[in-house]
This record gives structure tokens, C-alpha cells and sequence, in this order.
């Protein structure tokens, strides 16, 4: 009889978590772009870009040697599910140097009624010397229905899981803009590296319990609860 109880309880509660588990959005279009461009001195490389819709990872690279030795150079990477990189150097003898990446994710989904979680990691690392100047930004957006459900600009590392809950569904747009650049004049440096890691998942409306499931559930659990507590009153009369 305790192992029926012990099982019967473990059902209820997996049947109970199981169906509000999150899933990954599908997205009906995507696409992803990098670009890099670098300058130094009387010398330049690039624009080199890059564009895809499914075909990953891709990647943009630019590099630029003065004759006065002056440097720069910058990449951009984009892979599956939604990780972007940014790189730049800028190093200036004589002259100045600059350069300049950017990759991009721009999606298309359908959501449903229910609950969608956002989630990403940005990181960002930035070295100067002197006067040289480096930075790195990351613009996020989610829409849903016309409506705009988040959107800011991050410049330094951070985390963010945001949950939001939707009375209707409707046609969505998520995108991430990763931008590094580095400026350096003649005696400085610059270095900047980004990244960021992305996730947009749901829970559709139909796969959250209702009132009267969870009131079922609730019941059931506390049915066993005095079932179990009377057999062991039973017990100790006898006893």
C-alpha cells in the first residue's frame, strides 16, 4: 500500500511540473550578418560582411597596416543557437588607428498565449592605454503583437532572465546588435571583446495547469495525506 501511495504521488507531481516545462522558441525566419571594418594610418581594410539565414557559423574579418606601422584589426562571428562575438585591436605608431565589428541575430516567431523567458550572457572586456578608447554594446529587442516587451543597451557584462507573461499571442521579432570598436591616435592602444549567449524559450498557455487541475492535484495530495495519518491512529489504538 505505501509503495501505490509513494507512486501514485510521484505521478501526480511529474504529470503536474512536466507539462509546464519550457521549450525553445522555433523561429520562422532567421537571419544572421557580421561585419568588420579597420583603418590605420593611410592604410584600410574592409568593409568585409557577411549574411545568412541558416547556413552557420559565419564571419567577418579586416585588417590594415600603416607604412608608419600603425595597426587595426576586427572580427565578427556568428553561430547557432544565438552566440555572437566581437573583436577589435587598435594600436597607433604615428598615426591614428580605429576598427569596428559588428554581428547581428535578428528572428521571426509566432507566439502563443503563455509565458516567454528571455535569457542571455554579455560579456565584455576592454584594455586601453593612454588616450586609445574601447567599447563594447549590446542592443537587445523582443516584440510580440506590436507591443515591445524589452529593449535596452548594455555596455558592461551582465546577465538577464526576464519572464513575460502573455494574454495573447501574435507575431514576434527578436533581435541582438553585438558592437565592438577601438580608437587609438599615435602612442596609444585599444582592445575589445564581446560576446553574447541567447535564449528565448515558453511555456504555452495550454500547458500551464488550470485552477481546477492544480485544486485536483491539491485534493488528491491531502486525500493521502489524512488516509496515511488515520492508518497510523488505527495503529497506535491497537497498540
Amino acid at each position: 500500500m505505501l509503495a501505490i501511495r509513494s507512486t501514485l504521488i510521484t505521478l501526480l507531481f511529474a504529470g503536474y511540473v512536466g507539462i509546464a516545462q519550457s521549450a525553445p522558441i522555433v523561429f520562422t525566419d532567421t537571419s544572421y550578418t557580421t561585419f568588420a571594418q579597420a583603418d590605420a594610418g593611410n592604410a584600410s581594410g574592409g568593409p568585409d560582411s557577411a549574411f545568412t539565414m541558416n547556413l552557420l557559423p559565419i564571419s567577418s574579418a579586416a585588417a590594415a597596416t600603416s607604412d608608419d606601422g600603425d595597426s587595426a584589426s576586427a572580427v565578427a562571428f556568428a553561430d547557432t543557437p544565438m552566440f555572437l562575438t566581437a573583436t577589435n585591436d587598435a594600436f597607433g605608431v604615428s598615426g591614428p588607428a580605429s576598427s569596428n565589428a559588428v554581428a547581428t541575430f535578428t528572428g521571426l516567431f509566432d507566439a502563443l498565449p503563455g509565458l516567454l523567458t528571455l535569457s542571455f550572457d554579455f560579456e565584455s572586456l576592454v584594455e586601453q592605454m593612454t588616450n586609445g578608447f574601447g567599447n563594447n554594446s549590446l542592443a537587445v529587442t523582443l516584440e510580440v503583437g506590436g507591443i515591445t516587451l524589452f529593449n535596452d543597451i548594455l555596455f558592461a557584462s551582465g546577465s538577464i532572465n526576464q519572464q513575460f507573461l502573455l494574454a495573447t499571442g501574435g507575431s514576434g521579432l527578436f533581435d541582438l546588435t553585438l558592437i565592438s570598436t577601438a580608437d587609438a591616435s599615435a602612442g596609444d592602444s585599444a582592445f575589445s571583446l564581446g560576446t553574447v549567449n541567447a535564449s528565448l524559450d515558453a511555456v504555452a498557455a495550454s500547458a500551464v495547469p488550470e485552477p481546477a487541475s492544480v485544486a485536483l492535484l491539491m485534493t488528491g495530495l491531502l486525500g493521502l495525506g489524512f488516509m496515511r495519518r488515520g492508518q497510523l491512529s488505527a495503529r497506535l489504538k491497537m497498540t
